[in-house]
């Protein structure tokens, strides 16, 4: 094994999943409610200047939840990979077959495959 590599246990597993789970649901939550309000508002204004039909109102207001939540979760688990928790932080290693493993950096899709898993 690596120098300074620990073998995670429950509380780090869960250290990481609250640290994604109250960011994503807390920032999806309030813009899945801001943006229903707002779009009912530009609804209901059907007389208004900013008349804008069902057939789009209704797509949007079904499926805001799931895109703000999978955008925001991208970005929340970008940020958690790249976070030093408290004693420990989460490394992205490849051995690529060679004996010692080396440190990879979270890009864009490392990033999606880690939060896809």
């Amino acid at each position: 094994m690596s120098e300074g590599y620990i073998q995670p246990n429950l509380s780090h597993g869960l250290r990481i999943w609250w640290a994604f789970f109250w960011r994503t649901t807390l920032a999806a939550t309030v813009l899945t409610i801001a943006t229903t309000v707002a779009l009912r508002r530009i609804y209901e204004d059907a007389e208004g200047p900013t008349y804008v039909s069902a057939h789009i109102i209704v797509p949007l207001m079904k499926y805001d939840q799931y895109l703000f939540t999978y955008g925001i979760g991208l970005l929340v688990m970008a940020y958690i990979l790249r976070k030093n928790f408290h004693h420990f932080r989460i490394g992205l290693l490849s051995h690529f077959g060679t004996e010692a493993p080396h440190i990879l950096r979270p890009t864009a899709w490392r990033t999606i495959r880690v939060w896809w898993t």
